[in-house]
């Protein structure tokens, strides 16, 4: 087993799971045997994707293109289109459980994602009943920015409207959202669909819709607010640790604690768990590793601080090859290299209204605001937190501009508050400006120990004046690096002003303040005077 003093470990798990074709599946499009389908223009791979696409949807009836249009896609045999199954979420990837997305030819399905939570613990690209009331700033800087860069950056084609209500309006309904910000604003000119059931619930079970069929529909589920269990399965647990060398306990929380439409209302641990720990802890000959199974934080300050406590692993939904990856990482055979995708809060937390989606403190409330930009409380483990079996050290070897000039021609906006701060608006500094002013920042990264590791770099940057609105800190990008034992790799980063050192305004509007800022590395920081 590896050191002992190693406290907290993040993984990712992927899945895929490929299923024997069915014989009787009827032949797809274009299927080469078949006299009447073979010779459509759409099947001519010679031919532009455009071209195909257009001679496909000439030949479509009215009533087949609505076909299309849901989970379940009719076949239309006259083409050799058999029916399509859109829907599908399914880790494990028994997709034979249920609905699932099946093809025509020898794999029949699609690979089965993994959790999102844990593709944003791994920081590596490459794997990856209130309404709420949202003001225009944190929309701007925190809810769209995600589904913005999906748009502009990632060409995506398609968008999924959610069965939520924000700001009193069904997001189905929120002309603003779908046509004013995607389409307009963005640029969108993909499809926009709806979840399941996102529709029928307007009327259903908002009465948002105002039709005949309107119904008020009232849904209450029981919640435990403790668990009254014996200490029997404890005092069992207590004796198998007095004769074991080494204790590995699997605790966490399952979908009778969280799911999609089950929110919890707490963050401890569920019945008596965190008596059956303690209890073994204590009673194990060795500091035992503590493997938390959960999708979201988990007050474990009882265990972050109990010296028989040694390792804390958290595994999030790991799926069905979990078990396997667990053994590789307590036994050393793998290097753990994930970083938490969120800010564990303490169970103090839940004082705050859930409804409360405000993300900047407010210190005359005792608000303590959201999110690792803004929260100001005590954390359990801070936002991008996560050890290895190795110990890195990280080294600023390029910067290539140490100051940027504001141009001062654009139109200055004083702020008018306790630290009367110069600002200008980003859009009026112009897409020339922020183009030129990019600057690359190269980190020297060294591995100091005899196991190789993947390993995630997070950049930050941040303002020296804090308060009236601004983040304590940003993320500015993460690069994860292969090292070997003993390995240096250098890594770049591409910082734009105009993006990562600026700070939204009440107004929802992005724009550059003057000041000393700073780049930071794993604790070290770098200067930049705007």
């Amino acid at each position: 087993m590896r050191p002992q003093n190693l406290r907290f470990f993040t993984f990712t798990i992927f899945t895929v799971l490929v299923l024997q074709a069915d014989s009787t599946q009827p032949p797809f499009s274009c299927d080469s045997s078949n006299p009447s389908t073979k010779t459509f223009p759409f099947c001519k791979t010679t031919l532009p994707i455009s071209q195909r696409a257009t001679d496909l949807v000439a030949r479509l009836t009215l009533e087949e293109k609505i076909s299309q249009l849901v989970n379940s896609a009719q076949p239309i045999p006259r083409l050799g289109i058999p029916g399509y199954q859109w829907w599908s979420e399914a880790l494990h990837g028994v997709a034979c459980a249920g609905p699932g997305i099946r093809f025509n030819g020898t794999i029949k399905r699609a690979t089965s994602f993994p959790q999102v939570i844990l593709s944003a613990a791994s920081f590596d690209a490459n794997q990856w009943y209130r309404i709420s009331q949202v003001t225009a700033q944190d929309l701007a800087d925190t809810y769209q920015p995600p589904f913005k860069s999906c748009v502009e950056e990632g060409r995506a084609s398609g968008i999924m409207c959610a069965y939520n209500r924000v700001n009193g309006i069904p997001n189905c309904a929120d002309s603003n959202f779908l046509s004013q910000t995607a389409r307009a604003q963005w640029g969108f000119d993909g499809y926009i669909a709806s979840g399941c059931d996102a529709v029928s619930i307007i009327h259903d079970a908002q009465g948002y819709a105002k039709t005949p069929e309107d119904a008020v529909v009232a849904v209450l589920k029981a919640g435990c607010d403790s668990v009254q269990c014996s200490s029997d399965s404890i005092d069992g647990a207590v004796n198998v640790a007095k004769g074991a060398d080494h204790v590995v306990l699997i605790m966490g929380l399952d979908d009778t604690q969280e799911k999609e439409g089950l929110d919890r209302r707490d963050l401890v641990l569920p019945g008596k768990q965190q008596e059956l720990i303690i209890s073994v802890a204590k009673a194990a000959k060795n500091p035992v590793v503590l493997v938390l199974l959960s999708g979201g934080p988990v007050d474990i300050s009882f265990a972050k601080n109990d010296k028989n406590i040694g390792s804390i692993l958290w595994a999030g939904c790991p799926g069905d090859a979990g078990a396997i990856a667990l053994a590789e990482i307590i036994f050393g055979d793998h290097n753990p290299g994930g970083k938490l995708p969120m800010t564990w809060y303490p169970q103090e937390f839940v004082k705050v209204p859930m409804t409360d989606m405000r993300m900047r403190p407010e210190t005359s409330s005792g608000y303590p605001g959201r999110t690792y930009r803004f929260y100001k409380g005590p954390t359990v483990f801070e936002f991008g937190y996560g050890l290895s079996y190795s110990k890195y050290t990280y080294e600023l070897s390029a910067f290539s501009q140490n100051k940027l000039y504001l141009d001062q021609s654009s139109t200055m906006h004083k702020i008018n508050n306790f630290d009367s701060v110069l600002s200008i608006l980003v859009s009026e500094l112009g897409t020339e400006f922020c183009e030129h002013n990019k600057f690359p920042v190269r980190i020297e990264v060294k591995n100091h120990d005899e196991m190789a590791g993947k390993h995630p770099v997070l950049l930050f940057a941040r303002q020296t004046k804090q308060g009236n609105g601004r983040p304590r800190k940003q993320l500015v990008g993460f690069h994860s690096v292969q090292l070997s034992a003993g390995e240096r790799a250098e890594i770049e980063f591409e910082v734009s002003p105009c993006e990562h050192l600026s700070r939204t305004n009440e107004d929802g509007l992005m724009v550059m303040e003057e000041g000393t800022h700073f780049l930071v590395v794993e604790g070290q920081e770098y200067r930049f005077p705007l």
